[in-house]
């Protein structure tokens, strides 16, 4: 009898029609996500993440015809935890940075995205590179990568707080509890529109760094050999010209949609 139950649930564990294991979990949907707080780029909407990255990443796996889930799964430190364990197969918008080759693999660049420093229009710092940031305060998100040398740059010589939303990061400046604060130029004129802070914010830096864009998959995720055929998909979508076009397009809509003339010059 003992044998026989035996027999029984393996036969109920073993995958249908002759899938192995790892076939059955590579046969799973890919899941996506992205930065919950980079609008217009990727964002949290609700309990969904949206924006521009996410949906270059549908555009692509619909064209591949693969089983995709898009998922908000919390704050930027715990998408790359979660992706580090496995939890996640895709991000959908990362910087590069040696750490992350660790658990990460790359795709290859699908943009470029600007980085600024952000300061009180009442205290309208002079900045005209890093170096200008040494001896004051300054604020980014955790998780936030901005490239190794200016990753080691901030790491050796700045004085800089870490917390988990451009809100936190607005309330730390606004307070002059710090000088200035480092996030995406887009991304940090969208969310100084949205919380009225456009007559407040001043950008001091336009171009603090210039950094690639990739899609990257956990390394423990069973769809990495997926990548050849996502760098192909992103190859021929910016050879056409399509996702230039399409990050200005979603930049323009976006802003005009959200932004008063003259907000927030640069």
């Amino acid at each position: 009898m003992r044998i026989i139950i035996v027999v029984l649930l393996i036969a109920l564990i073993q995958p249908p029609n002759g899938i192995n294991a790892q076939e059955a979990t590579a046969a799973a949907p890919v899941i996506i996500t992205s930065h919950p707080d980079r609008p217009p780029l990727a964002y949290q909407d609700n309990e969904q993440i949206v924006g521009l990255f996410p949906e270059l990443a549908e555009i692509i796996f619909f064209k591949l015809e693969i089983d995709y889930q898009k998922r908000f799964v919390g704050p930027w430190k715990r998408v790359l935890a979660l992706t580090r364990q496995g939890t996640v197969d895709l991000i959908a918008g990362i910087y590069h940075n040696r750490e992350r080759e660790a658990y990460l693999v790359y795709s290859t660049p699908i943009c470029e995205d600007l980085t600024s420093v952000f300061v009180r229009k009442d205290n309208p710092l002079a900045i005209s590179d890093h170096q200008d940031l040494i001896g004051l305060r300054g604020v980014t998100l955790f998780g936030d990568s901005f490239g190794d040398s200016l990753d080691r740059f901030i790491e050796d010589y700045l004085r800089m707080v870490r917390v988990y939303s451009s809100e936190e990061m607005f309330d730390l400046l606004l307070s002059e509890k710090v000088d200035y604060m480092i996030f995406g130029y887009y991304a940090g004129r969208v969310a100084a529109s949205q919380m009225g802070l456009q007559d407040q914010i001043a950008v001091a830096q336009k171009e603090l760094a210039v950094t690639d864009v990739y899609f990257a998959f956990s390394k423990k995720s069973p769809h990495i050999d997926l990548l050849p055929d996502i760098n192909r998909e992103i190859a021929d979508l910016r050879d056409q010209g399509t996702i230039d076009d399409l990050v200005e397009a979603y930049f323009e809509r976006y802003l005009l949609t959200t932004l008063p003339p003259n907000s927030v010059n640069p």
